[in-house]
């Protein structure tokens, strides 16, 4: 616990430095021509994760494509903050690239029409999503953030999100009643409370600790952070239920893209290219790998019937088609019908 709390406490210093640091070189004289310009990308995760090797692959690519003219520093394990704090990072210039979910980005810039890419059970798989979200249907959709600040490059896989407990979970009964951490989202804190559980949003870092201690029974994430953040050892069960597949924002901050060369900017837009293809790859690789060693820790895994968690969150759907209206009905059935092509 102690050394959660030193690292905690080192990753402050380390956001703080990094919005100082922003803000000095906005404030500061240009740079000389000659001086290669220096960013920052945040990853909420650690080098275990699969966002790890999509990072790296976007700094070897844009490094190279730049000829060294623009230099990348990862800040990985949340060093920057949160996907929250690193997204208004991103929206305020302290840090040019950042990785965060489709479902915090909507609800922190009030998309509400954007929350569609984050419904429960709208990917069968991780090839039917990527046909999605690779489509002219999720650039022009994922445009909207530029007027808040940010541009959403790509979409990364944080992979298919499980439930982790103490408690076996085998059908939506099991689940009513379970305090459960999840991110600050709409669709995320909607889904679970049409479950029958107790939603309860709570940064990612503060995770570990909550649920050494009780302060939270579950959470619901992808098996890979479940491996790499170690978080069977204080989780007792593992239900595979599939249930959302978030994208990942990969962004960059607009102000900063903007201030780039045409030729920069290119290359930023490559690099981000081959970072998903990167990422992806890693998360696909991982899956099963990762489900070994939750399992090989102790984990019991469960693998209750989807169609019985498909029809308890009918509500959900319901609740964001009278929200986000015909624009939001109209994205959903063009998602899907991406989904379905071969």
């Amino acid at each position: 616990m102690p050394e959660r709390r030193m690292k905690m406490r080192a990753s402050h210093a380390v956001a703080l430095s990094i919005l100082l640091g922003g803000a000095l070189s906005a404030l500061g004289q240009p740079a000389a021509a000659a001086d290669p310009i220096r960013t920052r990308l945040s990853i909420a995760t650690n080098e275990a994760h699969p966002f790890y090797p999509g990072a790296v692959r976007f700094k070897e690519v844009l490094e190279a494509e730049t000829a060294g003219g623009m230099l990348v520093q990862i800040f990985p394990s949340a060093q920057a903050g949160d996907e929250a704090a690193s997204l208004q990072l991103i929206r305020s210039g302290g840090l040019q690239f950042a990785e965060h979910s489709s479902s915090l980005s909507s609800s922190a810039s009030k998309e509400v029409v954007l929350q569609g890419w984050s419904l429960p059970f709208l990917y069968p798989s991780a090839a039917a999503a990527y046909r999605a979200w690779d489509s002219d249907l999720a650039h022009k959709s994922y445009s909207a953030y530029e007027k808040h600040g940010f541009k959403c490059l790509e979409r990364w896989d944080a992979g298919f999100r499980q439930l982790s407990s103490n408690r076996p979970v085998n059908a939506v009964e099991d689940v009513r009643g379970l305090k459960l951490r999840t991110p600050d989202g709409a669709v995320y804190i909607s889904t679970w409370k049409a479950l029958g559980a107790v939603p309860t949003p709570m940064a990612f870092t503060e995770l570990y600790t909550a649920l050494q201690t009780g302060v939270v029974e579950g959470t619901e994430l992808p098996v890979q952070v479940i491996d790499s953040a170690k978080f069977y050892e204080v989780q007792k069960s593992f239900a595979q239920v599939n249930y959302m597949n978030d994208p990942i924002c990969f962004s960059v901050s607009l102000a900063f893209f903007n201030s780039l060369t045409p030729a920069q900017q290119r290359a930023v837009v490559k690099a981000a290219k081959e970072s998903a293809v990167a990422e992806r790859k890693a998360a696909n690789d991982g899956f099963e790998k990762a489900l070994q060693r939750v399992t090989a820790a102790g984990l019991k895994i469960t693998r209750p019937d989807p169609e019985n968690f498909r029809k308890a969150i009918a509500s959900v759907y319901e609740d964001y088609y009278q929200k986000a209206g015909p624009e939001g009905r109209a994205l959903v059935d063009g998602i899907i019908a991406l989904t379905k092509q071969p």
